[in-house]
C-alpha cells in the first residue's frame, strides 16, 4: 500500500529568527529520527512538530494514497 507523507512547518515565531533554515532543519531531523523507528508508515498518523522552545509550529502526517 502507498502513502503519502505530509509536513507542514510554520516559521512565524522567535525560534526562527534569523535562523531559520537552521530550525527547520533540526526540526526535521528529529522527525527523520522518529520515523526510522517506524517499519510501517501508517503507524505515524498524525504528530505535531515543535520549536527550540516547545512551541506547536507544524504537523506530520501520513495518508494512504
Amino acid at each position: 500500500m502507498s502513502n503519502r507523507l505530509s509536513v507542514t512547518i510554520v516559521t512565524g515565531n522567535a525560534a526562527f529568527e534569523n535562523m531559520e533554515g537552521y530550525e527547520c532543519a533540526r526540526i526535521l531531523r528529529e522527525l527523520a529520527d522518529r520515523l526510522m523507528q517506524s517499519d510501517d508508515l501508517s503507524t505515524v498518523e498524525e504528530h505535531r512538530l515543535y520549536d527550540l522552545n516547545g512551541n506547536k509550529v507544524g504537523t506530520v502526517k501520513v495518508e494512504p494514497c
